[in-house]
C-alpha cells in the first residue's frame, strides 16, 4: 500500500532465532532482538513496521535510508523525518541480509486482517488483509484489497 514514511526507530539487541522452538522457550524473544521500526502514515491512519533480525540475519537494510543496523556499541535512535519519504505499493521498504520476522502495527479498525493458517510461509505478493475505507466504516460496503 502507499505510505509516507514520518520516522524511524531502531533498537540494538540480540540476534536470537526466531524459529518456532525459539518462539516458544524464549520469553519475549522480539523484544530481546534487535529492531527497526517503520512509522508510516497513509489511507489506512497509522502504521508502524517492525523488523526484527535473528540470528543468521547480518543486517537490516532500508530501501530510503542509509541506516546501518547490527553494529556493536550502537544505542537505541529514533529519528523523526521533516519531510516525509513516500514508499509506494510494490515498492520496497527494506530488506534483510537473509530473512526474519516483520511485525505490521496498525491504527485501529482500519484494517481487517486475514492472516493465512498457524504454520503457513507468507509469500510475497500474498494478501493478508484488507483495508477498511471510510465509506465502510459508514456503512458502506467497499473495500479495497491490499
Amino acid at each position: 500500500m502507499d505510505m509516507e514514511v514520518v520516522g524511524l526507530g531502531y533498537m540494538p539487541g540480540a540476534l536470537l532465532p526466531v524459529n518456532p522452538p525459539s518462539v516458544r522457550w524464549v520469553p519475549e524473544l522480539y523484544c530481546h532482538n534487535e529492531r527497526v521500526m517503520i512509522y508510516a502514515q497513509g489511507s489506512f491512519g497509522t502504521m508502524v513496521v517492525v523488523l526484527v533480525g535473528a540470528c543468521g540475519v547480518g543486517s537490516i537494510r532500508l530501501a530510503f535510508h542509509d541506516l546501518s543496523t547490527n553494529r556493536y556499541g550502537a544505542g537505541p535512535r529514533r529519528m523523526n523525518f521533516d519531510k516525509p519519504v513516500f514508499v509506494g505499493k510494490g515498492m520496497d521498504l527494506g530488506v534483510f541480509e537473509m530473512g526474519s520476522t516483520v511485525i505490521l502495527l496498525f491504527s485501529r479498525e482500519k484494517v481487517q486482517l486475514a492472516p493465512p493458517a498457524v504454520g503457513r510461509q507468507v509469500r510475497l505478493g500474498q494478501p493478508i488483509g484488507k483495508l477498511v475505507t471510510a465509506r465502510q466504516l459508514a456503512g458502506g460496503a467497499r473495500e479495497e484489497e491490499r
